[in-house]
């Protein structure tokens, strides 16, 4: 899961439940710049961390799906 804040914006109850599932990865601070397959389906997403200009850095990440 990629979230674009530092922190999560809900309620606690449905935190503990992403946060306790551990097919669920967190990353907080993200920008999904890209997303990238083959037509049809997705394999990976380009990311951008959230950091001052001149040291934001991307990467890949392989996922399974973007929503």
């Amino acid at each position: 899961m990629i979230t674009r804040r530092d922190r999560f914006r809900t309620f606690d109850p449905i935190e503990n439940v992403v946060r306790s599932n551990p097919k669920i990865t967190v990353k907080h601070n993200f920008v999904v710049k890209e997303i990238r397959g083959d037509g049809k389906r997705v394999e990976e997403i380009l990311v951008e961390e959230k950091l001052p200009a001149e040291t934001s850095e991307t990467s890949v990440m392989k996922v399974d799906g973007v929503f």
